[in-house]
């Protein structure tokens, strides 16, 4: 008899593991983008269509400014590769936009999955991963920078939940609203 690996069943997840997955997968796979709602996105003529055209270049900016200064940062903390977060942010914002503006109701699209690989890992990057090194003591930024980091994650976690959300109720200016205000709080 072979032995093969189990898999784990919600039964054998502890619940925090199981609670972290499905907010996970809230945040990253709950939208639906309609057909029908694709017109009023890509070519739509409102403040809130054409902010949220705009909204992922955000990405590029924040990270050709951490290319920029990523000297600076490294200054702060030698261990994190400022320069690689900063280029893949403006790869992201490439890929943002190709998925939820040029694929948006085209479910078919690889955009959308190529987003949400990138999205995930840089939210890690940014998120978990620094939240850990800074409750380390391995960067040292002023106290005000930190809280400052803190509550734009924390705003920018919320933005996306409820972007989720409005999209599955079919809320197509609440979804515009909240996502454009998640890409604007990278």
């Amino acid at each position: 008899m072979l032995l093969q690996e189990g898999k784990p069943s919600a039964r054998s997840r502890s619940p925090l593991v199981a609670a972290a997955a499905k907010l996970w997968a809230t945040l990253f796979y709950g939208h639906v983008h309609r057909p029908e709602d694709r017109d009023a996105v890509v070519k739509g003529d409102t403040l809130l269509a054409r902010a949220y055209r705009a909204s992922p270049w955000a990405y590029a900016l924040l990270g050709s400014t951490m290319v920029a200064l990523s000297a600076r940062l490294r200054a702060r903390d030698p261990g994190y590769n400022w320069l690689v977060l900063g280029v893949a942010l403006v790869v992201e914002s490439a890929v943002s936009y190709l998925s939820d503006v040029r694929a948006f109701g085209d479910a078919t699209s690889p955009w959308h999955a190529t987003d949400r690989v990138f999205a995930s890992a840089l939210m890690m990057a940014c998120g978990p991963i620094l939240a850990l090194r800074l409750a380390m003591g391995v960067v040292t930024i002023p106290p005000a920078l930190r809280n400052a980091w803190a509550l734009a994650v924390t705003l920018g976690l919320t933005c996306k939940a409820l972007s989720g959300r409005a999209s599955r109720k079919g809320r197509l200016d609440a979804y515009l609203l909240w996502h454009t205000l998640w890409h604007g709080l990278p």
